[in-house]
């Protein structure tokens, strides 16, 4: 069954009211260990350093690498260094959780603290990519609900793209092929103020290429063609260039247009000599 929260709530609704009970308990679960407030006022870089080189370098209690960590999570600032604290903390998972401590749910204690904080975005993705490790479906779903309210209320973000895969794959490991499909779609719309370049580059080309085989699944081959013309066509490098002009050559067969099959062909054995569909090519040109 689809989950309520599959969509994010609409802008404006606090952060508390936004997140379903299993998440509200996951936070109390790990209530104890979010101190409020760093007790030696704001740090400066050379602090933020300081700490997180210290954790990178002690072997001793995950808690104490912890206790070091936090203050600098507690003031939610989005620079190199706070960035690299929250990735010790997904790196503390197991050994926290061996203290009973959640990581994730220390992450996400931070959100719902600050979720308007410059390092929301960053708190709200890995919290998720570590529920969604669990396997289990009331993870993926929380995961899913966290992934989506980042993509629609903390974008732009440097996440954005890895968000955006990660929702994918939680949508088609969750049987929501539909779900999986509008999402792909809906990033390769145009975004108001991520400039000129938002829709080009590797991720887009991978998402088209992603889009056009869920399409040809769906016997959308209309659509499928066009996305597969967009990768080989629109996007600058051969990366999965060989593949779809492999899968177009084979949806001209199977809809008996024998031309286009060929030209498909030869563009692929011209072009990408290199490709694992070079031989198979050659031998169907034969």
């Amino acid at each position: 069954m689809r989950p309520a929260t599959l969509r994010p709530v609409s802008a404006g609704t606090s952060a508390s009211r936004a997140l379903p009970a299993t998440l509200l308990l996951l936070l109390a679960s790990c209530a104890t260990t979010h101190p409020q407030g760093s007790p030696d006022g704001r740090l400066t870089p050379a602090d933020r350093k300081a700490r997180v080189l210290e954790v990178r370098k002690q072997e001793g209690s995950p808690l104490a690498s912890l206790a070091s960590l936090e203050p600098i999570l507690d003031e939610g600032d989005d620079t190199y260094w706070s960035r690299q604290a929250v990735e010790l903390v997904v790196q503390l998972e197991e050994p926290l959780a061996r203290k009973g401590v959640s990581a994730a749910g220390l992450l996400l204690a931070h959100y719902t603290g600050n979720p308007s904080a410059p390092l929301a975005s960053h708190f709200l993705f890995h919290g998720a990519a570590l529920m969604a490790r669990t396997g289990q479906e009331k993870d993926l779903r929380l995961a899913l609900h966290l992934l989506l309210t980042l993509l629609e209320e903390h974008s732009p973000s440097p996440l954005w793209d890895d968000a955006v895969w990660l929702a994918a794959d939680l949508c088609r490991d969750l049987g929501y092929r539909g779900d999986e499909t509008a999402l792909l779609e809906e990033a390769l719309l145009p975004h108001p103020g991520w400039g000129s370049d938002a829709l080009s580059g590797r991720f887009v080309q991978k998402v088209r290429y992603r889009l056009a085989r869920l399409y040809e699944r769906q016997g959308r081959t209309d659509q499928a063609l066009r996305e597969y013309a967009l990768v080989i066509n629109f996007h600058d490098g051969l990366a999965l260039k060989d593949d779809a002009l492999w899968h177009i050559a084979d949806l001209h067969a199977h809809l008996g247009d024998r031309e286009l099959e060929l030209k498909a062909l030869r563009l692929l054995v011209s072009e990408c000599p290199w490709s694992r569909h070079a031989s198979k090519a050659r031998e169907r040109l034969r």
